[in-house]
């Protein structure tokens, strides 16, 4: 009995372990790091799975990055030619409910995002429709320390 309840107490404090890596995602800037499409996609005549691999070097999501601050604001940006016309405003706004971060772009389109936190990444899904086909568009973004 002894043993069960030190075995017990173990599980129990590794279950409940905390991941203080991005416990606080405003502590880090999300740096996009890996764009994976399914089924595979042609863009200038090659074809891949890895959509960052086809797209042009200055094209400005290869630097995609959010910014989440504390007062509930965040900003998504990029650098590299053109990349500036990413308009911020002061109305985008996210919230974190265990795994998930919402991102409402506060437009009069309603824009919402969805973000899923694993570990040290942000996780995006997404569709995007290409010649008539739609591709399932996975977004990781990793932690990078900002402070």
């Amino acid at each position: 009995m002894r043993a069960f309840l030190v075995l017990a107490l173990i599980f129990l404090t590794i279950g409940c372990k905390k991941d203080n890596t991005t416990a606080n995602i405003t502590d880090y800037n999300w740096v996009l790091k890996a764009q994976v499409i399914s089924p595979a996609i042609t863009i200038n005549g090659k074809t891949s799975t890895n959509y960052l691999s086809l797209q042009n070097p200055e094209w400005c999501s290869k630097n995609f990055t959010y910014v989440f601050y504390e007062s509930g604001l965040f900003e998504f940006s990029s650098n590299g030619s053109l990349c500036d016309m990413i308009p911020n405003t002061k109305s985008q706004k996210w919230k974190r409910e265990g795994d998930q971060v919402t991102l409402d772009y506060g437009n009069t389109g309603g824009t919402v995002v969805i973000l899923k936190v694993k570990g040290n990444s942000l996780i995006h899904t997404s569709e995007i429709t290409s010649n008539g086909e739609k591709h399932a568009l996975v977004s990781t973004y990793l932690a990078s320390k900002s402070k």
